[in-house]
């Protein structure tokens, strides 16, 4: 059994599909607005700079951004999902399909044993794909090496 994972920082999809990936079934939908969200919306007004004791304005250490702690946030989430899915042996093999910067933190945000599942990675942002568009696109998108039997 596969899970198929197609995401980006704002939502995810989880999908259980057989070895030969002809059908997808949704078994989770994941929302996460913050990752859509403006980044006026994401801070504070006390964020930035501050006055000191009647000093001159002093910069604040270095933070990260926003929209990155959001996509950090929602990558561990999702991994947390995947490891109790493992953990509930609900698959054996993970597809993961996300845009770079968010497949790479999703990647990882995984913990060893889950990141031993994960069979193929794509690089490709398809979280506005029709769920049935999905399973041809993505056996196309695989390498032969993905772990998967033969269709034919």
């Amino acid at each position: 059994m596969h899970w198929i994972i197609v995401a980006d920082a704002s939502r995810a999809r989880v999908f259980s599909a057989g070895e030969t990936l002809e059908r997808f079934v949704l078994e989770h939908e994941i929302d996460h607005p913050q990752g859509r969200a403006h980044t006026h919306e994401l801070v504070s007004d006390s964020q930035g700079r501050s006055r000191g004791s009647g000093g001159p304005p002093s910069a604040q250490p270095p933070h990260t951004a926003p929209h990155e702690v959001e996509l950090q946030r929602f990558a561990r989430s999702l991994a947390a999902k995947l490891r109790r899915g493992r953990l509930e042996g609900r698959y054996e093999r993970l597809i993961l399909a996300a845009p770079p910067r968010f497949l790479g933190a999703l990647r990882g945000a995984l913990d060893p044993p889950t990141l031993g599942r994960v069979v193929e990675s794509l690089a490709h942002d398809w979280t506005k794909l029709a769920s049935h568009e999905l399973p041809a696109i993505i056996r196309r998108a695989l390498p032969d090496t993905a772990g998967m039997p033969d269709a034919g």
